[in-house]
């Protein structure tokens, strides 16, 4: 029995479901990294509060660095267009390649943040625009983040096979 695909709409609900998930591992693994700072005063949070934040702080971000990926989706192409090989192996491919960059910079935030004491901002391109050795800076903190960057692969990984269209 030969599967249907699945509507595009429906596809692009799923995979942008998945990016909410993988998001929200990210910000996970970055309160645990910090810890230290957000368990004094952790009692006074609401979590729902912190959910919710999160939440419309990942839309921002997936919704800005998807557009290209979700007009390509809800484009009214004729099926014999949409389910060719071309197209489907180009959106697929623009959903993994941005995602992958967006998922980067995410898990580096962890990493700058440690020595900052705040997020990456457009700042960041200032702060390090006359470093001559960001190439060891880079590959010594690939290595002390070592988990960081299996988690990488894991999150990468998880959102090849997972993707739907």
């Amino acid at each position: 029995m030969k599967l249907r695909p699945l509507h595009p709409l429906l596809a692009l609900l799923c995979n942008i479901a998945l990016l909410y998930l993988l998001y929200f591992v990210c910000r996970v693994v970055y309160v645990a990294e910090f810890w230290d700072i957000y368990s004094t005063s952790w009692n006074q949070l609401n979590p729902w509060q912190l959910l919710w934040g999160g939440f419309r702080f990942d839309t921002a971000a997936i919704c800005y660095t998807n557009i290209p990926y979700i007009l390509m989706v809800l484009l009214p192409l004729s099926p014999r267009l949409r389910n060719s090989r071309g197209w489907l192996t180009t959106t697929r491919l623009l959903y993994v390649v941005v995602n992958t960059l967006a998922l980067w910079v995410n898990l580096f935030d962890t990493v700058y943040s440690r020595y900052t004491g705040r997020r990456t901002t457009s700042s960041f391109l200032s702060e390090f625009s006359n470093e001559g050795n960001l190439g060891d800076i880079v590959g010594t903190e690939i290595l002390h983040s070592w988990y960081l960057v299996l988690l990488f692969v894991v999150l990468i990984w998880a959102m090849y096979k997972l993707k739907v269209l």
